[in-house]
């Protein structure tokens, strides 16, 4: 049992890494490719100020963000408490 719910862990750690890695890389992309100024046709109204870069992001493209962000920083705690269980169970 222990077994499993370790890799589990590390499963879910893995997960966080990868949440963390695509947050940045879409973060990136999103500042070189996304309009500079304000566009409402588009749907580009929220502004973003990334080190000095105003970029003007839609609706959909913050919640893709925050979906990733937020799944990796869920997925690293449950797998920092799943390790931890493990690590108490032995």
């Amino acid at each position: 049992m222990v077994s499993i719910v370790r890799t589990l862990s590390l499963v879910f750690v893995a997960l966080a890494i990868a949440g963390g890695c695509g947050f940045f890389s879409m973060e990136r992309y999103y500042q070189q490719a996304l309009p500079r100024v304000l566009d409402v046709k588009t749907g580009h109204i929220f502004p973003r100020n990334n080190h000095g870069v105003i970029v003007y992001y839609s609706s959909h493209e913050i919640n893709v963000l925050r979906i990733t962000f937020g799944g990796g920083a869920i997925s690293g705690l449950l797998g920092g408490l799943l390790w931890s269980w493990c690590e108490r169970k032995r």
